[in-house]
């Protein structure tokens, strides 16, 4: 079970990571690229950081999704075993204290990020 949530991990980082490799600007289309989000490749620092915290927030709802159908399976099939229950209910508990976690790191970031933008024109 752990090599399939690995594998699907790494399947979804190459998915998530490749979008700057599949789209190209032949010339001409500087508009279109700018539209498209690709521009011209040099960025303000804050929106490199919004950049990386999405890439990272996606990877924290994977993982979270990852645990929740994980502790789901333990507790389906524990057959009435407290042990199995109590494990998938742990999992289930620290998947969510860590999940509040990330998305309160991640709104701490963009309201700072945002505050100190609008202060520096």
């Amino acid at each position: 079970m752990a090599s399939f949530i690995l594998a699907f991990v790494f399947i979804l980082s190459g998915v998530l990571f490749s979008n700057e490799a599949l789209a190209i600007n032949l010339g001409g289309l500087d508009k279109t690229a700018s539209v498209a989000g690709m521009g011209s490749g040099i960025q303000s620092p804050l929106g490199l950081a919004g950049d990386v915290t999405g890439k990272i927030i996606s990877y924290v709802g994977v993982l979270f999704l990852c645990l929740m159908l994980y502790a789901g399976f333990l507790w389906m099939t524990a057959a009435g075993d407290e042990k199995k229950i109590d494990k998938a209910k742990e999992i289930i508990l620290a998947a969510i204290i860590g999940l509040v976690i990330v998305l309160s790191a991640y709104a701490i970031t963009r309201f700072v990020g945002e505050s100190l933008s609008l202060r520096n024109p």
